[in-house]
């Protein structure tokens, strides 16, 4: 007996493992990924109405998968500016100039404010001929995200091949370089996060918070899940979560919550047929809360910053007036 405690008392822990922490349920992003979505994102635009050539059309889905990652950016954020408190996501048409405006893609030639609008508008229009399916949601106003892919087809003709006569290949590789500047804050926001969240330090915080964590998930998860259905977390519920708890301040206003709901949520193939794309696992609610601890952007090491945000957290008000109504 004595030998065992000695044994035990002496034992190296096993090395922190990747795969036993709570970060085991997230799906890194890699090629497979991308080019699965793409082929669903091509499925359905109405790229086939201008583009005719199955050649052309394979070599601009290959300069579209090497830019994947990039597109994804963008279009997270902007689908993140146009939300309006609503369940889904989807990109405004103003949000959508604006982004152009600034990556000095609108001229004055074929790529005007005015045939911004026009393109927007055109690649809004769905094509039922391809399938009879229902869509879980619906864009109404917005670009979904095979729509935004379209949409920006269209704009690199206007402003590529109009101008220069070059392929649309091409066209799509130059529309790309012009949109550095629109990736390059999303893309950092993200590989911060997971640079800085996924390690042992940050999973023994979500640990010794995770009994809290767990109970303030399912308090506040399936409010809009289908009747059999698990129960997942959206973006409204999540908002309502941070708006109880008191969590903003000048560097994480409220209106930046759809932006670290979405850092937090993986990427989806299927953006049409199911929710997943828009609503949180527990794991991916993990990781929205790593997003809103890195965007509050206080000092001190990224661990620390994490359990004093989930600290404030468990001790608000709302959380103390939930578990109180538990023990009741």
């Amino acid at each position: 007996s004595s030998d065992l405690s000695e044994f035990n008392r002496t034992k190296k822990p096993d090395p922190w493992s990747y795969k036993k922490s709570v970060f085991s349920g997230w799906r890194a992003e890699d090629t497979k990924l991308f080019a699965d979505a793409l082929d669903e994102d091509w499925k359905h635009a109405r790229t086939s109405r201008f583009i005719k050539q199955a050649e052309e059309c394979d070599e601009i889905k290959a300069v579209l998968l090497k830019h994947y990652s990039k597109f994804l950016r963008i279009y997270r954020r902007c689908a993140a500016m146009s939300h309006t408190g609503g369940t889904t996501f989807g990109v405004n048409m103003i949000v959508a100039a604006t982004m152009l405006e600034a990556a000095h893609v609108v001229d004055q030639n074929f790529c005007r404010q005015d045939d911004v609008d026009t393109m927007f508008i055109a690649a809004r229009v769905r094509d039922t001929s391809k399938s009879k399916r229902p869509f879980a949601v619906r864009g109404d106003n917005a670009l979904m995200r095979f729509q935004f892919l379209e949409f920006l087809v269209r704009v690199a003709i206007a402003r590529f091949v109009k101008i220069q006569g070059c392929t649309t290949a091409k066209a799509v590789e130059q529309l790309f370089d012009l949109l550095d500047s629109q990736a390059e804050k999303p893309a950092g926001d993200l590989k911060s996060l997971i640079d800085a969240l996924h390690n042992e330090a940050c999973d023994k915080v979500f640990r010794r918070h995770e009994a809290f964590l767990r109970s303030a998930y399912s308090c506040y998860s399936g409010r809009f899940t289908r009747p059999g259905e698990e129960p997942q977390m959206s973006v409204k519920e999540f908002e309502e979560l941070l708006v109880g708890a008191d969590v903003f301040d000048a560097s994480f206003p409220v209106r930046e919550v759809a932006y670290a709901f979405l850092m937090g949520i993986q990427v989806y193939a299927d953006e049409l047929y199911n929710l997943e794309f828009c609503t949180m696992s527990f794991s991916e609610f993990l990781h929205g809360l790593g997003s809103v601890a890195l965007l509050r952007n206080n000092e001190g090491p990224f661990e620390e910053r994490l359990e004093q945000f989930l600290s404030s957290l468990s001790k608000s008000q709302l959380f103390m007036g939930f578990l109180r109504g538990l023990k009741l």
